[in-house]
């Protein structure tokens, strides 16, 4: 039998927390081949990724690997030196796409700047050369105006076009061993293909070796030739992706397929309502505009980029409205214009009858609340879960400590997060753990107003169908208006009642969602809808298609 490229033995790392030491990841083993693609699947909070910056002796310092081994082409990692490790290992002979760009970019360089010196630091080069190579991966990585974006910060950019370039910065040096951690979770689905597709071609030519986390099913059984499931920080069962596709052994293997077509099942038999226009809008967008100047040198003309271009739109109370379109195409821009957080070039943003800007930040936190795509940025690294909550609380309700520490016990659990919680800080969470934090602070206020932009793409399928149905119940107890940006369309239909599609900044379509999913007619829907992944139909027990089991939603 030929060496493996890559062995953990036994890995087990714990974290330590105030007042005990938690075990994350216990006795996993792994075994990935030259080119092997595979799949670590479970839900958040499982030791996917804990695991995995095990490996790229990434772990944040209350971690401690109490025992195994990581072997890489023959030789024990662990006695490299700090040094050795980072300047032949990391990064070039193995690479990581984190799940968050926004906090693995660093916001003071520029995108260009950090290509170039990923690339300058492992190979003899020029400037010019590391430049060169750093626009032909913005390219292969479908990312407009590659040139352009070389000047452009982190911040200046769209969730999903920060991932892009943080997918370029891990293949810049060509490594042997790429670690992909949820490289998808903020890309619209025309996008995950081609970057799904881009990582398979790569992986061949390369003869790359991928391990490839994530919640999403269906992506994972369309990339990985094995696949690893796990559950409460073990593995629970391994194997051939077309076998356990076919034959799923674990219960918890069963409720996450189960679980995962859920959406789709449900949602087809949802009632969708149609807009009382009677009812005057709690949300009204005017001929609503935002443009940027770029430019690309000091002698060069500025370059106008409309981010969003004479959008009208209404939402009412207890209604949903979806935003769909890919990364770029002007949602959060959009979205952000709406809550207040961002200057419009053109038009007008009315909250209630009231223009947006001409409502203080402290009544319209009362109005409206946002979830937001990346929740570690949004989360003060340096508070406590217990104290995030309880700000909000201390600054527009009149409560005692006692009042206060309930509430936040109750959001929490509504969220599907326990007690212990409260105590512990963002970076001591999974990312889907974080969302769930953030969409609890979102909602502590009973706000009139929910925007939420993308608020289930860091979570798995047991508890995504959770986090919607608290949504929609959130939304009918309040009677609020709920503006939901995403590019997961199961999610659309499962939550929303109207749609509209957005493409360059501009609605190309519009309507209610059963008409506009159901029968589009613009080729840009159409295409989007064709690109969604679904997971292989596999024969089982004589049935064309996957077995839904019982489910649990925790």
């Amino acid at each position: 039998m030929k060496e493996a490229l890559l062995e953990v033995r036994n890995l087990t790392v714990s974290f330590d927390f105030k007042n005990y030491q938690k075990e994350v990841v216990k006795n996993f083993n792994l075994t990935l081949q030259k080119g092997e693609a595979l799949g670590l699947v479970g839900e958040s909070g499982s030791g996917k990724s804990v695991s995995m910056l095990a490996v790229t002796r990434l772990l944040p310092p209350q971690a401690t690997i109490n025992d195994g081994k990581i072997v890489f082409m023959g030789s024990e990692l662990s006695t490299l030196s700090k040094n050795l490790f980072y300047s032949t290992i990391s990064g070039k002979q193995i690479s990581m796409i984190f799940q968050e760009p926004m906090t693995a970019l660093n916001p003071v360089y520029s995108v260009g700047r950090q290509l170039e010196k990923a690339y300058l630091r492992h190979n003899f080069v020029s400037a010019k050369e590391a430049r060169i190579k750093a626009i032909e991966l913005l390219e292969r990585v479908r990312l407009s105006h590659a040139k352009l974006r070389l000047q452009q910060f982190p911040h200046e950019l769209s969730g999903g076009q920060r991932q892009r370039v943080m997918i370029a910065l891990a293949l810049i040096n060509q490594p042997k061993v790429l670690i992909a951690d949820e490289p998808t979770t903020a890309l619209d689905v025309t996008v995950q293909r081609e970057i799904i597709e881009l990582i398979n071609e790569l992986r061949t030519a390369l003869d790359m070796a991928l391990i490839f986390i994530s919640h999403d099913l269906a992506i994972v059984s369309n990339v990985a030739d094995k696949m690893v499931f796990m559950e409460k920080a073990k593995i629970v069962e391994s194997g051939n992706t077309k076998n356990i596709l076919k034959s799923p052994k674990h219960e918890y293997t069963k409720t996450l397929l189960a679980s995962f077509n859920n959406l789709d099942k449900i949602s087809s038999g949802n009632q969708k309502r149609s807009p009382n226009l009677r009812q005057a809008p709690l949300v009204k967008v005017c001929d609503l505009s935002k443009s940027y100047k770029m430019t690309e040198g000091i002698f060069k003309k500025p370059r106008i980029i409309n981010a969003v271009k004479k959008v009208s739109l209404e939402v009412r109370a207890g209604e949903t409205l979806a935003i769909v379109g890919e990364s770029g195409s002007g949602k959060t821009t959009l979205a952000k214009m709406i809550g207040g957080l961002l200057r419009k070039s053109q038009g007008n943003v009315y909250l209630g009858n009231t223009l947006v800007e001409k409502i203080d930040n402290f009544s319209r936190a009362k109005l409206i609340q946002p979830i937001f795509q990346d929740p570690y940025s949004s989360l003060n690294p340096q508070k406590t879960v217990g104290q995030i909550l309880e700000w909000p609380l201390k600054l527009h309700e009149n409560m005692s400590a006692k009042e206060r520490e309930d509430e936040i016990v109750e959001v929490l659990c509504k969220v599907g997060l326990s007690k212990e919680y409260i105590n512990r800080y963002p970076n001591q969470m999974s990312g889907g753990q974080r969302q769930r934090v953030a969409i609890a602070r979102a909602v502590i206020l009973k706000p009139k107003i929910l925007l939420c932009d993308e608020p289930t793409s860091a979570l798995d399928a047991t508890i995504q169908n959770y986090i919607l149905d608290l949504i929609q119940n959130i939304k009918q107890e309040l009677d609020a208006a709920v503006i939901l940006i995403t590019h997961d369309i199961s999610v659309v239909k499962y939550l929303a009642d109207r749609v509209i599609v957005m493409y360059n900044g501009e609605i190309v379509e519009a309507g209610l969602v059963d008409a506009v999913i159901g029968q589009p007619k613009k080729s840009y829907t159409k295409a989007l809808l064709s690109s969604i992944f679904k997971i292989p139909r596999i024969e089982l027990n004589g049935k064309k298609d996957l077995t839904y089991f019982a489910t649990s939603e925790l």
